[in-house]
């Protein structure tokens, strides 16, 4: 255990701290994430963990908080913008006024099947679940992964590349 909690502490304030659970493993594995509408670029920074979830069988809901409700144009130009570089995830995508976003937010995470939730530091979704953590208002008791993305502008470059691990069967 001392190792597990070492390695969170590393991580803390340089790439992305998780907050564990156990829950049973499963082959497809359920994801959300959450983002404002003006931190969309951050997606680059999860080409990091593209891999990780296509070999979980990942699906993930993407949560979009706009200011304004989107009309279908921009809805489809978010889609192209995730197509663009997610290129393999599988989503379903959501945008969520900020004039509903508390209600909106909880409405999702109490109705949705969840492995885990991601959301990065410096956004709206970071500061409605620290909030949430702190007034003990999550829906019941907490069934999925919390994690969080420290997310830099060194992680943020659409060339950004990294060192892939290739998955193959002995």
């Amino acid at each position: 255990m001392s190792n597990l909690i070492k390695e969170l502490y590393q991580n803390l304030e340089m790439d992305s701290a998780v907050i564990p659970i156990n829950h049973e493993i499963k082959i497809e594995n359920k994801g959300m994430l959450g983002m404002e509408y003006k931190n969309l670029h951050y997606l680059y920074a999860l080409r990091k963990y593209e891999e990780y979830f296509r070999f979980h069988y990942a699906r993930l809901k993407i949560l979009i908080l706009s200011e304004t409700p989107f009309s279908d144009t921009q809805t489809l130009e978010v889609r192209e913008t995730i197509d663009s570089i997610l290129k393999d995830i599988k989503y379903e995508l959501v945008i969520i006024p900020k004039s509903q976003a508390d209600e909106d937010i909880l409405h999702e995470l109490e109705n949705t099947p969840l492995d885990y939730f991601l959301f990065p530091t410096d956004d709206y979704f970071y500061n409605y679940i620290s909030n949430s953590i702190e007034k003990d208002s999550l829906p019941g008791e907490l069934k999925f992964s919390l994690i969080r993305l420290y997310i830099t502008p060194e992680n943020v470059k659409e060339d950004f590349t990294f060192q892939k691990i290739e998955l193959k069967p002995l």
